[in-house]
């Protein structure tokens, strides 16, 4: 029987606000398409015909887009457990145990993590140590944010620090595991439980928990540097994957990259870029937009790139220099705008000579009047700037 999954979608967005004010955190796009759809997808792969989606909050948006996904997708199924009460990491595997009984390996992974989600060799890996669980590691600069794995050299975990304020190690707990249904048992019903802190501490003990490590990139997407950052990324992967492979993620995403005609880099599609050439605009290594014609209009004279997101609908006026940001559906950008890694919010409207930059983020439906320099600001839905802000400020 394949293995089944559930995803830990519980928290509230509250760090990757103000988008998520409009928006549950799984549904905001990256990379054009909501987060929760790339896991969705990168755990069908392996033939899984059942995921749990372990939420506090089940509202409309999700719903719907649950509703959606079911009926496009008759191979697999997702099932949402709900809890009324914060149960912590551990305590919605249990709260939808009924969903996981049985023999088969279940998957356990964070909704706000974006990564190559080897989840087959990880699998392979569980099943040959006989372990309970089995973490995927991955090293990070900063460890301190995270849990830090210590394994010896065949993986058996020896210990686990969970974000520590002195360095022990730079191997982290990515949010991506699997596990075996005896998991459940340690599991005490309907009480706030941590994975990290109660349950995988008496695992090491008895040796029965392994470190895989295997990747090249891996984000917690939850703060908007981050979110920024996991875009850079995730494109990079795109572009260094083989040529077979990113052209069937692509597809799945339904994106594609614009052809690069400043720095020379291999492209994915052999477009002629019709648009592109007719505006004299510039690309810089990855820029990603649709795949839909005329879904996006570019000015003359623009300079896009690296590392930009445009999603549909988006138009793009004369001379404006973006790099490093994503532009999220519907919005509007004025003449001679620059946005410098930002994150641009639904159906705003950005007016001329404009300077949004270092991790400013706008919320749905911001106007952002000529003129204005952000620096650093998170705005709010549906408010107007009329005024250069030079400071990191959230605007209310």
């Amino acid at each position: 029987m394949p293995p089944k999954a559930l995803i830990l979608a519980g928290g509230f967005g509250s760090r990757l606000r103000p988008l998520t004010f409009s928006k549950p955190k799984p549904l905001v796009e990256l990379l054009n398409k909501p987060m929760l759809l790339h896991q969705l997808e990168a755990i069908s792969k392996l033939g899984v015909k059942k995921i749990v989606l372990a939420v506090s909050n089940f509202g409309e948006t999700l719903q719907t887009f649950i509703k959606q996904f079911n009926q496009q997708n008759g191979t697999v199924e997702v099932i949402v457990s709900k809890e009324d009460y914060p149960l912590g990491t551990a305590g919605p595997i249990k709260l939808a145990e009924k969903h996981l009984k049985g023999d088969d390996p279940i998957f356990i992974v964070n909704s706000d993590i974006i990564c190559e989600f080897p989840l087959k060799e990880l699998l392979d890996f569980h099943i040959k140590k006989q372990s309970t669980v089995t973490i995927l590691g991955f090293k990070v600069e900063n460890p301190s944010r995270y849990g830090v794995i210590i394994p010896d050299k065949e993986g058996l975990v020896q210990r686990f620090v969970e974000k520590p304020q002195t360095f022990v190690g730079n191997l982290i707990n990515t949010g991506v595991v699997v596990v075996n249904p005896r998991l459940l048992e340690l599991i005490p019903e309907n009480k706030f439980c941590s994975l990290e802190r109660e349950i995988y501490p008496k695992l090491v003990g008895q040796q029965c928990i392994y470190c895989f490590q295997k990747g090249s990139f891996w984000i917690d997407l939850g703060i908007p540097a981050d979110y920024i950052l996991g875009a850079q990324l995730y494109m990079n992967y795109l572009r260094n994957t083989n040529k077979d492979e990113r052209n069937e993620t692509l597809n799945k995403l339904q994106q594609k990259f614009l052809k690069s005609n400043i720095i020379e880099n291999e492209t994915i599609e052999k477009e002629t870029q019709q648009q592109q050439q007719q505006s004299n605009s510039k690309i810089i290594g990855n820029v990603i937009v649709p795949q839909k014609e005329n879904s996006f209009k570019i000015g003359k004279g623009c300079i896009l790139g690296p590392n930009v997101v445009l999603g549909s609908n988006v138009t793009i006026g004369e001379g404006c220099r973006i790099f490093n940001s994503t532009i999220l559906e519907n919005v509007t950008i004025g003449n001679h705008t620059l946005i410098e890694g930002s994150v641009v919010g639904w159906k705003s409207k950005i007016g001329n000579w404009v300077q949004i930059r270092n991790n400013s983020v706008l919320g749905l439906d911001v106007t952002v009047r000529d003129n204005c320099i952000l620096n650093s600001v998170s705005i709010c839905p549906n408010k107007s700037i009329n005024t250069s802000i030079w400071e990191k400020t959230v605007i209310l």
